[in-house]
């Protein structure tokens, strides 16, 4: 009776107990033999909804009685991953220590560490490099996590990185490198932290366009000011 799901979602009591965090719950159904690893229609474990959420409690008494740490949703994330996703550095840490897999990818190749630049968690980003993290590992458009990290103006996140050894060049399958990605969505904070560390400003993007000149037909024009400035 334990582990009947409940929901048209499959989640069982454990997996609600999980995601909201409640540890005495989580301990009952776990001594008293509740499936650690039983998955919800989209796959999510109950693990996975406890690192979702933060709830860093409940993710020591799952991991500690033998839940499968690196057991990913259908789409591929993984408990990791979602905890990078979300900014949840305590979590992180916890997973990492018990043996997480640092660049296990989701279906469409992104690695938490991609994730976490995505979304500007630039001490998840930390503790992620810190435990090996592949510093260029791109998503299969070929994007990197330098490359979102550029588009979505995270200047913290996009130094660790290169800091780090990140290629600042390292272009997506279109050709676009992360300082055309900057230069496209107005970035200028990010385009300077680039041309300060080598960035090439006259690789091309999607036919042959330059950083200028996508910034110019964006009208970023405090953009195309500073590459003027500099001779482009």
């Amino acid at each position: 009776q334990l582990d009947i799901q409940t929901t048209n979602l499959g989640s069982t009591a454990l997996h609600v107990a999980a995601q909201k965090g409640k540890t005495d719950v989580v301990r009952l159904l776990t001594e008293a033999g509740a499936q650690l690893d039983i998955q919800k229609t989209s796959g999510a474990t109950p693990l996975f909804m406890a690192c979702q959420n933060g709830h860093s409690d409940v993710v020591e008494i799952l991991i500690r009685n033998g839940a499968n740490i690196n057991l990913p949703r259908d789409d591929g994330a993984t408990p990791l991953y979602v905890a990078s996703q979300n900014g949840h550095s305590e979590v992180v840490n916890i997973l990492l220590r018990n043996g997480a897999a640092v660049d296990r990818a989701r279906n469409d190749g992104a690695t938490p560490l991609y994730v976490a630049s995505q979304n500007g968690h630039s001490e998840v980003v930390d503790i992620l490099l810190r435990n090996g993290a592949g510093v260029d590992r791109a998503r299969n458009t070929g994007a990197t996590p330098l490359s979102i990290a550029s588009q979505s103006g995270h200047s913290e996140v996009v130094n660790i990185l290169l800091r780090n050894g990140a290629g600042v060049d390292r272009a997506k399958i279109t050709g676009s490198t992360p300082l055309f990605m900057a230069c496209q969505q107005g970035q200028i904070d990010v385009v300077n932290i680039l041309l300060a560390n080598g960035a090439d400003v006259n690789l091309t993007g999607f036919q042959g366009t330059r950083p200028i000149d996508i910034a110019r037909f964006q009208g970023h024009s405090d953009i195309v000011r500073l590459l003027e400035k500099r001779g482009h």
